[in-house]
């Protein structure tokens, strides 16, 4: 079986779990969530990339799927292949998807096993900060949660990852 594509990333710094990655611009369909629990946003992403979109096109799965934590409420996203031009992609038909430019730049990110929950989340984030605080970084943004497997892979083999945009120097 192929292995799910993910997005570029050069390594600057690797510590084991812990890593500083650089990364180019991303195009995301985001959705919105009411809360942490599958409330059918992965669904509405998943009909996208499997044609429902103004031009019935299937587009490959990437990995990994975005959680992030907004203003406006958290979300989900899917990263849209980088072979893809931005604005070729075709228009979702689901009014709740939207299209997003997220920048690249540089990411602090630490690795994690388990499942998908705030608990996790709250545990990998604060080692990430600490570890970040070791080493003089500065967190620019909210912490993204990526998450590379699907829902069958037993919770202690699944890749997550929390990322953390540093504060340029």
């Amino acid at each position: 079986m192929a292995e799910t594509p993910t997005p570029a990333a050069v390594v600057l710094i690797d510590d084991g779990k812990f890593s500083v990655r650089g990364y180019e611009n991303l195009t995301l369909v985001r959705a919105p969530m009411k809360d942490s629990s599958d409330d059918g946003s992965f669904r509405r992403l998943f009909g996208y990339i499997t044609g429902k979109n103004s031009r019935s096109e299937n587009i490959p799965m990437t990995a990994p799927v975005l959680m992030d934590e907004r203003e406006t409420g958290r979300g989900m996203s899917f990263i849209m292949p980088s072979a893809m031009d931005p604005r070729s992609l075709p228009d979702p038909l689901d009014p709740v998807l939207e299209r997003v430019s997220f920048s690249g730049g540089r990411f602090a990110v630490y690795r994690f096993s388990g499942g998908r929950n705030a608990s996790n989340e709250t545990k990998a984030r604060i080692a990430l900060e600490q570890w970040m605080a070791g080493r003089g970084l500065v967190a620019a943004d909210k912490p993204l949660y990526g998450y590379y497997n699907p829902p069958w892979i037993p919770t202690w083999f699944r890749r997550n990852e929390v990322w953390i945009r540093l504060a340029t120097d």
